[in-house]
């Protein structure tokens, strides 16, 4: 099941918020059981705030486009500037959080770490024989808790629709006709950000498997 996660704002009560935050020492939340009944899909943006995004954990990834202004990062993070055009990749477990350096527009796109690992797997099929094999592949192929993603102001502003459609298709309970629309929105915002996704250096792609079997008609 695809799964994107709405990020609470530090203001919701922790017992009762669905997709709420833990502070960095504590376990974070199993989301695929604390999100409400059939919400598969949400978006989080913050315009022209001038408090910190509080440090949180989170059971997934999160992909956080500085849209507009800079932001300084906090938790794990080395503590540095991230200014418009960049992308902030934060991995399931890390304390992440950002403080405004003035205005800034920032949009959170979480996504459930076992969507991305079933994208992984079927991307490189003839590497991985199953998920368990996938999952051990991307840990070695990409172990950085955090990365940032310099994609250039341009082509955040290419995504900015898509980015502005994911948030308000989200906004409410996405009904079973939209499903296919969000989907190709979660694509466009992969499909922008693995190019500039770094690797392990020194790590080599394991041997091919070979053609798959082809499927009995």
């Amino acid at each position: 099941m695809v799964t994107l996660l709405l990020e609470q704002p530090e203001t919701t009560p922790a017992d009762t918020a669905p997709g709420r935050a833990t502070a960095p020492n504590q376990r974070s939340p199993s989301y695929r059981g604390a999100l409400a009944p059939f919400r598969w899909v949400a978006a989080h943006r913050v315009m022209h705030r001038q408090v910190a995004e509080s440090v949180t954990v989170y059971d997934c990834v999160r992909f956080v486009f500085v849209c507009d202004g800079s932001i300084v990062l906090r938790g794990d993070a080395e503590p540095r500037p991230v200014s418009s055009g960049d992308v902030v990749l934060v991995t399931t477990g890390v304390a992440f959080g950002w403080e405004p350096e003035g205005r800034t527009v920032v949009t959170t796109v979480p996504l459930d770490t076992g969507y991305l690992l079933g994208v992984f797997f079927w991307q490189h099929l003839e590497h991985a024989a199953d998920l368990a094999d996938a999952a051990e592949l991307a840990a070695r192929m990409y172990p950085d808790p955090i990365q940032v993603l310099r994609l250039g102001e341009p082509a955040v502003e290419r995504l900015g629709p898509v980015l502005d459609d994911l948030t308000a298709l989200t906004a409410e309970l996405p009904e079973a006709a939209g499903f296919f629309r969000l989907q190709s929105l979660v694509d466009e915002v992969l499909s922008a950000i693995a190019p500039h996704i770094r690797t392990a250096p020194g790590v080599q792609w394991p041997v091919s498997l070979g053609p798959r079997a082809r499927v009995p008609r």
